[in-house]
């Protein structure tokens, strides 16, 4: 589970909204560390070294992109984008050279800026999926925005072990429910991002009959029934069309 966040933003530009996505982040105890601001490099040491080394030890570095990202001026009117040594440049440079996973995170409206309006060593920045925190929803995009970074991805790891291990503490042949379990996480988990769509309803229609079997599976292991032929299950008549319309 990633827990090291490194927050990259441009003070002139989403300041305000770094601040609370940091004091969020530090309040969710998924996270280990969270660094925000350059204030924190010591004295006399090299800026850009210093700064490399603080990317490198992060699991993931939150880009936070306002409406003055893109166009932000030095006070000699040059982009400062352009300058190689802009702190945000160098930071989300330093994180996509050392393939770390860096997220866009949109605020004020803002949007993702094009390929060809960024210098070379950001220019796979597109490719990255990005995130929109709105100001209005703050507090809702926030919690998204956590539970994206900081869950485990892979299909439900942390709670499928413990489902597991107490069927095999129930039965001591934990193989059969496991393999249940952990399909109906993988069909949960298709479902979630298209579940108004046809392919979503099925996978949901899926999900809910291997939750079924599981279902038995725990019963039969509490009973010691495991290894014994299942009794027939009762179908839900017509399961996809209740779904499609709840």
């Amino acid at each position: 589970m990633p827990g090291d966040i490194f927050i990259n933003y441009r003070r002139d530009d989403a300041q305000g909204t770094a601040g609370r996505l940091r004091d969020r982040l530090v309040r969710d105890s998924r996270s280990s560390k969270v660094f925000m601001d350059v204030d924190n490099i010591p004295a006399g040491v090299d800026f850009v070294d210093y700064l490399n080394d603080q990317v490198a030890g992060c699991d993931v570095l939150l880009a936070i992109i306002g409406p003055n990202w893109l166009h932000a001026k030095d006070e000699t009117g040059q982009r400062r984008l352009d300058n190689t040594g802009d702190y945000v440049r160098v930071e989300i440079a330093a994180a996509l050279t050392r393939k770390i996973r860096v997220v866009p995170v949109l605020v004020d409206g803002a949007r993702l800026p094009k390929v060809d309006e960024l210098p070379d060593d950001l220019k796979s920045l597109v490719r990255r999926n990005a995130i929109e925190v709105r100001n209005t929803q703050f507090g809702r995009d926030a919690d998204a925005l956590a539970d994206n970074i900081l869950e485990e991805r892979k299909p439900g790891a942390a709670w499928t072990g413990r489902w597991i291990a107490l069927v095999g503490r129930l039965a001591g042949q934990p193989t059969a429910a496991g393999q249940y379990l952990t399909q109906l996480v993988q069909e949960v988990e298709h479902a979630l991002p298209g579940q108004h769509t046809r392919r979503g309803h099925r996978h949901r229609t899926r999900g809910l009959d291997l939750l079924d079997q599981f279902g038995q599976q725990l019963v039969r292991a509490s009973h010691g029934l495991v290894g014994h032929p299942a009794p027939p299950r009762r179908r839900m008549a017509n399961p996809r069309r209740r779904l499609c319309d709840r």
